[in-house]
């Protein structure tokens, strides 16, 4: 009979002969080459609450920080078959934290697993940089779960850890009809940056029925006893499917109802003016509560970044407080936050250096050609604006249909010719 929880610790001998040296803490490891130094950083993922057998688990590994492998335990757990090489078990280490099978690592005295790690929901969706939307659609575990495309069908396998000291979580994604996975890290499942440089926003919550259980109550007076019951109830709470056109305009505010006219005999003008057009009536319905996930107003990190920098004359000072403040929380701005935050910065070189930090920890969201201009223009010198763009071309979700909005914001041809093929390509 084999294994049930794979063991990575110790030592693996790749098909070349050279060694690694592994350390393994619970659901994540770390290898190292004897003689390179390289390194290597992977996680085990139980996709069920009871695992029988090491095929239980999926382990991935991530090499040199950009090349991303799932490895396939045998069931002794002496060999791990991998996408272009396998590992032969050189020794073994009993000097290490069993992984948990609710995928979490950094448990503190007395917590409890299975309340620690977020199970997502079924029906939630995520949107990518290019306006298509993700649905999760199975979540048979704790750190594993499953989404489909809805344009065209793809589906896509999550496995996530969480780090409870820190409140990280590293996942691995397996994209239908793809050889590698891609490997995410975030601090917010709301927000998940991919090594490919797309981002997965989640712009509707799904959240489960709430169901109060039957129950009693015994209260003793001067008439006797009474007993009261409750009966069982289930609360849905209401959910709000998002349009799928990304350039939708936002929700405008609350305005009073008008007045109601009674309908004028037929034939008759209306006062008043040239007649108004004719509106179909509208059945009377229970009113929607519409759920957004991302804000429609300043994003409060680039509030707290500009009021912390308030009466600091140099760069290098408010630098330290964008680092300080962009890597501790994550609010994506928009164009109009990061023309704010880079007003701060007298030196372009900064500025450029701003953007690119705030993309770095995931602060930058999803926006469109034109207000992407507006922020380039910004910037004085071509290169400075290329550089940019390029930062930036991720978030621009119509880069391609508006392509020539974003070239014509360079002066010379060249330059625009080597961006155009840049933005066609990514």
């Amino acid at each position: 009979m084999g294994n049930v929880t794979p063991s990575i610790g110790g030592s693996w001998r790749e098909g070349s002969g050279r060694i690694w040296q592994s350390t393994q803490n619970g659901n994540s490891f770390q290898w190292i080459q004897q003689g390179t130094n390289r390194m290597a950083t992977g996680t085990l993922v139980s996709t069920k609450v009871s695992p029988t057998s090491v095929s239980d688990w999926a382990i991935h590994i991530t090499f040199d920080g950009n090349v991303h492998w799932r490895l396939t335990s045998s069931p002794d757990g002496n060999t791990l078959y991998g996408m272009g090489d396998n590992f032969y078990r050189a020794s073994s280490s009993a000097n290490f934290s069993q992984p948990s099978v609710y995928n979490v690592n950094g448990l503190n005295h007395g917590m409890v697993a299975s309340s620690v790690m977020n199970q997502q929901n079924v029906n939630t969706t995520y949107t990518e940089n290019s306006g298509k939307s993700w649905t999760i659609t199975s979540c048979p575990h704790a750190g594993y779960f499953t989404m489909r495309n809805q344009q065209d069908g793809r589906s896509a396998e999550f496995y996530v850890i969480k780090d409870i000291s820190s409140n990280k979580h590293t996942m691995y994604i397996q994209f239908q009809g793809t050889q590698h996975p891609l490997r995410a890290e975030t601090y917010d499942m709301n927000n998940i940056p991919l090594s490919n440089g797309d981002v997965f926003r989640c712009t509707m919550q799904s959240m489960q029925p709430t169901t109060v259980n039957t129950g009693y109550g015994v209260s003793i007076g001067n008439s006797g006893i009474s007993v009261s019951f409750t009966t069982p109830s289930t609360i849905i709470p209401p959910t709000y499917n998002p349009p799928m056109n990304p350039n939708y305009p936002p929700q405008q505010p609350f305005s009073q109802p008008q007045p109601f006219t009674p309908p004028q005999p037929f034939g008759r003008p209306q006062p008043f003016g040239q007649p108004q057009p004719f509106s179909q009536p509208q059945p009377y319905g229970q009113p929607q509560v519409y759920m957004q996930t991302t804000p429609v107003t300043s994003s409060s990190l680039a509030n707290t970044i500009i009021t912390a920098c308030q009466g600091k004359s140099f760069d290098s000072d408010k630098m330290k407080i964008l680092v300080t403040y962009s890597t501790s929380q994550i609010s994506p701005m928009g164009n109009s936050d990061l023309i704010r935050i880079i007003s701060l910065f007298n030196f372009e070189s900064d500025k450029v250096k701003a953007v690119q930090q705030l993309k770095k920890t995931n602060n930058i969201a999803t926006m469109d050609c034109s207000s992407t201009c507006l922020l380039v223009r910004s910037f004085a010198h071509d290169n400075n604006k290329d550089t940019i763009i390029r930062d930036l071309c991720p978030f621009i979700w119509d880069r391609r249909q508006n392509c020539e909005t974003l070239v014509s914001c360079l002066s010379f041809a060249s330059s625009q010719n080597r961006l155009r093929d840049f933005i066609l390509k990514n």
